[in-house]
This record gives C-alpha cells, structure tokens and sequence, in this order.
C-alpha cells in the first residue's frame, strides 16, 4: 500500500506541474466559492448510494471512478489525453435532504490482480 500512495503523488505532483502556468501562484487560485462547491460536488458524489451500489455490484471490482459532470464535460468530452469516457455510465446522484442533485460519470475498475 505505500508503493500505492508514493506513485500516486508523484503522479499528482507531476499532473500539477504540467498545469502550473505562474511559478509562485497558490494551484486553485480563483474564486473560492467556486473550487468550495466543486469539493462539495465530488464529496457527495463519492458518499453517493449509486457509487456504492455500484462498487456492490460490481463482480472484482474495488476501485470506481466517478467523476462530476463538469468535469466529464470540461476534459473527457474534449478528448484530454489519458481521460477515455469509453467504460463511462452517466448517474443520477439525488441527495435530497442537501438539496442536491447532479449527473455523474461512473467506471467501475476491475481488481487487476487477486486479493493473496
């Protein structure tokens, strides 16, 4: 598992770097009511019913990607490299009691190799 995590951030810090276009400039800057709702987005998404249900039903698979619909939108629909929307299937994720509600983007990834 700290194999997992090490290639993960150096992958994220990587990814970061190729967007970092102002050396010094905090990454997000901008609005932040706009960045608090995109985490608040993706929070309830992950927390959804539907991504767990789907990660239940889902033979071998421990892993999902979900992704918000702005985001699907902004970079898997524009064709961004290594961002393939092919095994994609659109939700609903309904949050009544948080007043929300928005279309996300779910992958169920199959364990590539057999729990020991």
């Amino acid at each position: 598992m700290p194999t997992v995590v090490a290639n993960f951030l150096d992958g994220l810090e990587l990814g970061l770097e190729e967007v970092d276009t102002a050396p010094g400039t905090p990454r997000g800057s901008g609005s932040d009511q706009a960045a608090g709702e995109a985490v608040i987005a993706v929070c309830r998404v992950l927390d959804s019913p539907v991504l767990r249900e789907t990660l239940a039903t889902a033979a071998s698979c421990d892993l999902a990607v979900a992704l918000t619909d702005p985001f699907h939108r902004g970079f898997v629909r524009q064709g961004h490299p290594g961002l393939s929307g092919e095994h994609l299937s659109r939700h609903l994720i309904e949050i009544p009691g948080k007043d929300f509600e928005m279309t996300a983007w779910i992958e169920p990834r199959p364990r590539k190799v057999p729990h020991l």
